[in-house]
């Protein structure tokens, strides 16, 4: 019983131990070329939505802000359903 009860403190305590210590992260230069660079930063600010408007059309917008792609639907809205 003993011997059971001293194996599983044991036990415990190096679980505690590998719990609370943290790994070592290192961190990687990821240098992106400038020609890329504009690229990719343009691709992730933008945004795109699945839009279907009142006439049926369905189509895709895309902005940078939601207020930017709810400009262009009612606009496409306007242009395509009319009034």
């Amino acid at each position: 019983m003993k011997k059971s009860l001293v194996f599983a403190a044991l036990l415990f305590s190096s679980f505690s131990v590998f719990a609370t210590t943290s790994p070592v992260v290192t961190k990687e230069d990821k240098t992106v070329p400038t020609e890329n660079a504009q690229l990719s930063a343009a691709v992730f600010d933008y945004n795109c939505v699945d839009v279907t408007l009142s006439c049926g059309l369905h189509g895709q917008e895309c902005g940078e802000t939601t207020s930017e792609i709810i400009t262009k639907v009612i606009a496409a809205e306007e242009a395509y359903c009319g009034d």
